[in-house]
């Protein structure tokens, strides 16, 4: 076996005295050495992963990648040639992890054009819009002068459905007290990632004036045919991706001019008050802040909030309201992670829990969408994984115990809240079986330690539930983080 080959002893050794740049040097000397004779394929994959874990990119695009290229075209062995595409492919994705946005853009090119897997061909256009797509948001955001305290409402929208709820819904509610116009004495944008078609539809619904009066708005463009990767309703991994590297676009454009940044999901209602009150925590010693929420079936939401509220221009609601809103009409997706004896069909990878009671709804979470950052936090040097925020973004920025404290999440959503609303015919995959403590430790078990440390954080989402828990959310709290331990040790 490789592993035993006194000629790699150097790099073995390196690595266990984590000196990963040198045991990747000497794993690339061996590789080269033992390229024509002999070739292990899993000696490849080792050598890829010291680099990326020791961060020397630069040789894990020039020689790493050459040796994947030429192996993989000139090899006779059909397994041996999906396995070397397909781990180009991984090395992509790993090594976008470390921000390395180039060299998985090399990777992926690679498995591209060497295979007719359409995941692989997306995943290449994608990288390559946004190669050129980040340098024009970084010009646009230069040219902006920098103004303590400047905001910006970061957004990623596509597709008719979507942006016809993002500006008649979520916009609006925006105009609502306490958000856009309670922040008129800032210095206010817009930054938008969609689509051509997008792009026209927004600048032609009179929403646009609105946003226009309170905020500069910037509106970049990424082509249409990345979209057609897979069904909103039912988003595949590249869906995700696409959404979450854009909302990268974003972050780079706050950071130029130091900008503070809202995060607000498109298709989402915003409670009066939030944006002031989200804001208020950032400038008191807050990284980021946010909360868990219930989301709700969009086609009996929906109605139901026109009902209330008709199409006036501003939709002015309170936190309590949405949630009662969406009680009545809850999407799979929360009702799966209700802690109650009705729910006999838990969430495979249920990210909330949520224990109703008299008054309202205890809630915890896992994963936590960053309604706002700062723009401090988002100016320092951390990894831009380019991918979803709700998921990647906290481990990027709080990466110490000593760090998470600085996330705040909202322990009573009177003062902030958002209620999401999706389609009723995208699904989640359930276990077929109530809730206990090891279902939702079992699907939460890869999280990091801030996401961890979130569970830790009690919410309260005040609201009148029919719905009632016989469970004690601080026991269960308990239970799921020894599990999340034993599962998968920090």
């Amino acid at each position: 076996m490789y592993l035993e080959d006194p000629a790699l002893k150097p790099a073995l050794e390196a690595a266990k005295q984590g000196a990963f740049a040198a045991a990747a040097s000497q794993s690339r000397r061996y590789m080269w050495e033992e390229l024509n004779s002999c070739f292990d394929a899993d000696m490849l994959k080792l050598m890829a992963d010291w680099h990326i874990t020791g961060r020397d990119l630069e040789h894990l695009g020039k020689e790493v990648l050459s040796i994947y290229r030429m192996k993989t075209v000139l090899t006779q062995e059909k397994d041996l040639r999906r396995f070397l595409i397909a781990r180009a492919y991984d090395l992509g994705q790993d090594t976008l992890d470390r921000g390395g946005l180039e060299e998985a853009l090399r990777f992926f090119q690679l498995a591209a054009a060497l295979s007719p897997d359409p995941v692989f061909a997306h995943a290449a256009r994608m990288f390559e819009s946004i190669r050129v797509l980040i340098d024009e948001v970084r010009r646009e955001g230069a040219r902006i002068e920098p103004v303590p305290g400047a905001c910006t409402v970061a957004s990623v929208v596509w597709g008719d459905v979507y942006v016809d709820n993002y500006l008649n819904y979520m916009i609006r509610s925006l105009l609502a007290p306490g958000n856009l116009p309670g922040l008129q004495d800032r210095d206010l944008h817009f930054s938008i990632l969609t689509t051509p078609a997008g792009r026209g539809r927004i600048e032609a619904h009179p929403a646009y004036v609105s946003m226009c009066h309170y905020a500069r708005v910037h509106i970049f463009t990424f082509p249409e045919d990345l979209t057609s990767i897979s069904d909103p309703t039912n988003p595949s991994y590249a869906y995700y991706q696409l959404y979450g590297a854009m909302d990268h676009m974003n972050i780079a454009f706050c950071r130029e001019f130091g900008s503070h940044a809202f995060f607000l999901p498109v298709d989402c209602i915003v409670a009066r008050n939030t944006l002031a009150n989200l804001l208020h925590y950032v400038e008191n010693g807050y990284d980021a802040v946010g909360m868990t929420n219930m989301v709700a079936n969009r086609e009996h939401f929906l109605p139901r909030l026109d009902a209330l509220f008709g199409a006036a221009p501003v939709l002015d609601v309170s936190g309590r309201q949405l949630a009662d809103l969406a009680l009545l009409s809850l999407h799979q997706e929360t009702y799966g992670n209700m802690v109650i004896p009705e729910n006999e069909n838990w969430s495979r990878w249920a990210r909330d829990m949520f224990w109703p009671v008299y008054g309202g709804v205890h809630a915890r979470c896992v994963y936590v969408h960053p309604l706002c950052v700062s723009g401090q936090a988002l100016r320092r040097d951390f990894d831009m994984m380019y991918k979803w925020v709700d998921l990647t973004l906290a481990a990027c920025l709080f990466t110490t115990p000593g760090d998470y404290p600085r996330f705040k999440l909202v322990a009573n959503t009177e003062e902030a809240y958002i209620t999401n609303f999706a389609t009723e015919q995208r699904k989640f995959e359930s276990t077929n079986r109530p809730f206990e403590p090891l279902l939702f430790a079992e699907g939460a078990k890869s999280t990091r330690g801030v996401h961890r440390w979130f569970l830790t954080q009690p919410q309260f989402i005040p609201c009148s539930p029919s719905m009632r828990t016989h469970r004690d959310p601080d026991a269960d709290v308990s239970e799921v983080l020894d599990h999340l331990q034993r599962l998968g040790p920090l």
